[in-house]
């Protein structure tokens, strides 16, 4: 009973604005990784590699860590383990059965680094994808976070100097690096100010308001004059040797969040909830979406036109996810809110 009083709760309180900021999110990565599209358009990944991804680690900043012991948190956090360690063996088999040139013990090799290491690189190079990286990259955000908790101000200050140095280090280190932590050496000082300002500017008048819905949108729209100069899995990362580019970035991704709350609460109601209804599947879709465009368009060498296989990637991940989402048997175990319910008897 008390699990089930849980998720109602969880159901009414939802913001539904904050939902359809995770919806406009994953789009934009389910547009990024769209290789019809972006092959045709240069523009896709300048504006969408610019900010997404980052983006969704900086909105795990606005609610302040819930810790009451370790175990606790562990319990919690470290659940994002059991999919990352289920889509990347699923992944990992499927590209050996099917891509694979190499023996099965040098799969194996590949394959245990991606687990043990987590890096972008080589997550990659044993399941033929790179997207996974998000998972472990979280765990890593989370445990830095209740790091933070101890250390204070000291950490606030490292996570800004590493936040100025990080883009010195070439590009190929830092795809290698365990559980993308380069991301976070980028995004952990940005999210630190955005869960100072989020609440400021979404609550301020309406001049405020103004200001940060316009800066955004120029920014969204000066990424095609940029260039294609930030792919934080990719280690792509400017410097301080670069401070236009790193004050962009900077601001980019602090400002996203609150900008594109403000502008989903003054659109049409049926166009904000249908963004939130992505928005409440993101991660599923996430997890989903490219194995589904790869399936059929790859694989599959489904004909339709680029616009129409991104619609087909979208809708198609939505149900898929929420087919998985009605399966409470399989969510549990593949999505388990803490590890201890996978030992449980209840799944919750």
């Amino acid at each position: 009973m008390s699990s089930v009083t849980a998720q109602l709760k969880d159901k009414f309180v939802r913001d539904e604005s904050l939902d359809a900021v995770k919806g406009f999110l994953i789009l934009c990565i389910v547009l990024e990784h769209n290789s019809l599209l972006t092959s045709q358009y240069d523009w896709i990944r300048a504006f969408c590699d610019s900010f997404a991804a980052g983006t969704f680690l900086v909105l795990t900043f606005l609610r302040p860590l819930q810790v009451k012991s370790f175990a606790s948190f562990a319990d919690k956090h470290l659940s994002y383990l059991v999919p990352f360690i289920i889509f990347t063996v699923v992944l990992a088999v499927s590209n050996f059965i099917m891509f694979n040139d190499s023996s099965f013990l040098s799969s194996l090799v590949l394959f245990l680094k991606a687990i043990f290491i987590a890096s972008p690189a080589g997550i990659k190079e044993s399941t033929g994808f790179t997207y996974i990286w998000f998972l472990p990259c979280l765990i890593a955000l989370y445990s830095i976070r209740y790091l933070h908790l101890r250390l204070g101000h000291f950490l606030t200050f490292s996570a800004f100097a590493v936040f100025l140095i990080i883009g010195e280090v070439d590009s190929d280190v830092l795809e290698n690096t365990p559980y993308s932590l380069h991301v976070i050496a980028f995004i952990y000082i940005l999210g630190v100010i955005y869960a100072n300002v989020h609440h400021r500017v979404i609550n301020g008048n309406i001049l405020v308001k103004l200001f940060f819905v316009i800066l955004f949108i120029l920014l969204c729209f000066s990424t095609s004059l940029i260039g294609w100069k930030l792919f934080l899995a990719g280690g792509i990362i400017p410097s301080w040797r670069e401070p236009f580019i790193l004050i962009y970035y900077a601001v980019f991704h602090v400002i996203a969040i609150p900008s594109l709350y403000i502008v989903f609460t003054v659109l049409p109601i049926k166009f904000t909830g249908l963004f939130a209804l992505l928005g409440q599947k993101s991660l599923l879709v996430y997890l989903l979406h490219p194995i589904l465009f790869y399936a059929l368009f790859k694989i599959g060498n489904l004909n339709v036109s680029p616009l129409v296989s991104l619609f087909i990637t979208i809708i198609g991940s939505y149900f898929l996810a929420v087919i998985i989402d009605k399966m409470s048997a399989i969510k549990n175990i593949v999505f388990p809110n803490k590890i201890s319910s996978l030992f449980s008897n209840t799944g919750v």
